[in-house]
């Protein structure tokens, strides 16, 4: 019994050497890029911790803080000789003046029976100035500064000028031969555009001459007399008229004409040319002539 207690005893001894041991055989070393800076600089801030290969550093998380620094980044590097190398490389910021400590930065390690084995960094300091206490002068109100002549020669100015107006000719000669090239003037005078009118009085007295009434044709005549009104509508008031209905006409023209005696005459116009064109009404040639004399009223 004494023998095991013994052995517990010198075992738990020899762990507590042993942790002993990995711990005196951990280095920390710190090192920041500057003692002084101003606010809101970034400052670099590298811990190296030296330890036995057996033992491995359990990577620590990014913090957001350290004390009065803020983390803007941390990496971690490693360097396998000797001894095993660990490179923590903070980047750091803060916006407080003054004397700012770096807080103690605690890391965690395991050796090769996995006990945990803890080191710290001690603090540094670094001196943080304020961007105005760098100023000229000092804090404060100060007199606007006169302004700044350019110095620029004059034979500069003279250069960039004509190299200006050349590229600007250069510009407008391109421009005229591109236009003269794609655009070229018709040598034919312009054919004034025939108005709507005229343009429904030929097509009435075309239809007038024609022998579609005379053939018995009395359909195709009230379809041509109606598509020639449609036209000249749709021309007038800008409207496609070819493809609606009488309704829907009546309905476009009922915002354009004004008169309400020729709507009602167009619409009644329309409804009669429908009549012979969908219900196989066929009137007397008199009926029609005098549909033909209303469609050149409307022109008229």
């Amino acid at each position: 019994m004494k023998k095991n207690i013994l052995l517990a005893v010198f075992i738990i001894f020899a762990s507590v050497f042993s942790a002993l041991a990995e711990v005196q055989s951990v280095s920390l070393s710190t090192k920041a890029d500057k003692t002084r800076i101003t606010i809101g600089d970034r400052l670099s801030y590298v811990v190296t911790l030296s330890c036995p290969q057996d033992v491995k550093l359990i990577p620590p998380q990014k913090e957001a803080q350290l004390g009065l620094w803020e983390v803007k980044d941390l990496k971690v590097y490693q360097e396998n000789k000797e001894t095993l190398n660990n490179y923590l490389n903070y980047t750091l910021t803060t916006y407080t003046t003054g004397e700012v400590m770096i807080p103690e930065i605690t890391f965690k390690l395991a050796d090769s029976k996995n006990n945990e084995i803890t080191a710290k960094t001690q603090e540094t300091k670094v001196t943080v100035e304020s961007v105005l206490g760098l100023a000229k002068g000092g804090p404060g109100l100060r007199d606007i500064k006169p302004p700044v002549s350019l110095n620029i020669p004059v034979g500069h100015i003279l250069f960039w000028l004509i190299i200006t107006l050349a590229a600007l000719y250069g510009a407008w000669r391109w421009y005229e031969s591109y236009r003269k090239k794609h655009f070229p003037k018709s040598s034919e005078p312009l054919v004034p555009a025939v108005p709507p009118y005229q343009t429904a009085l030929e097509e009435l007295e075309k239809l007038k001459n024609s022998s579609l009434l005379k053939d018995g044709k009395v359909k195709e005549f009230y379809i041509a007399l109606s598509d020639i009104i449609r036209k000249y509508l749709g021309a007038v008031y800008s409207f496609e008229a070819m493809d609606k209905t009488t309704a829907e006409i009546y309905h476009e023209l009922k915002h354009k004409v004004t008169d309400k005696k020729v709507l009602i005459s167009l619409k009644e116009f329309f409804e009669d040319c429908d009549f012979v064109k969908f219900a196989k009404y066929r009137p007397e040639d008199k009926t029609a002539w005098e549909d033909f004399e209303k469609a050149e009223n409307i022109v008229k």
